[in-house]
Parts: structure tokens; sequence; C-alpha cells
């Protein structure tokens, strides 16, 4: 499976870069400024919207999972991928830099 984006915020007061995919996905980026190298390990956070619902049958696309460590490097570094099920595209975001959400 391939992550698309479908939504996209930048914040130039704290740097953050915000993108909402077509599977139910929001990766939130931060700049790092510094040239070292070295593991990231972003948060993995999963929210599902009908666990009241059992019975419900999701269609549409299978949920994208993280697959390993990122390396870091200088530039944009992905800090926490949120995973909505079911996995329908994102059709808006909002972003609050003094609550950095």
């Amino acid at each position: 499976q391939r992550f698309s984006i479908q939504k996209l915020i930048i914040c130039e007061k704290s740097y953050t870069l915000v993108v909402g995919g077509s599977a139910g996905n929001v990766l939130i980026y931060t700049l790092n400024s510094n040239n070292r190298f070295k593991k990231n390990i972003p948060d993995y956070i999963e929210c599902n919207l009908i666990e009241k619902y059992p019975n419900f049958v999701w269609r549409g696309h299978n949920k994208l999972v993280l697959k390993n460590e990122l390396p870091d490097s200088a530039g944009y570094t992905l800090q926490t991928m949120l995973a909505i099920h079911p996995s329908s595209p994102i059709s808006c975001l909002a972003y609050c830099h003094k609550w950095n959400l």
C-alpha cells in the first residue's frame, strides 16, 4: 500500500507539517535543524471510531502501518502517526501551535 496526500498544513510559527492521507492517516512532522543522524521512532496512535459497532464491516482501504524505524536527518522528520479506523480519506485538518495539537 502507498500513502497518498489529501490535506496539508504548514505552521510557520512552530515549523510543523501536518499531512492527512487517503487511508485515514495523519502524519505530524517537525523541523529538525541539526545535522546529526540518529534513529527516530515516531509515536504511533490508533483511533477506532467504530468500536461500539462490532458488526460494522469496512469495505474501503486497509489501514497503513509503520514498518520500522526511520532515519533522522536535517529537515522534516516524522514525530507522530495517527491511524484512524475506518480508514477513510482525511477531509479536513486543523493545527494549533500553542497546544501542539
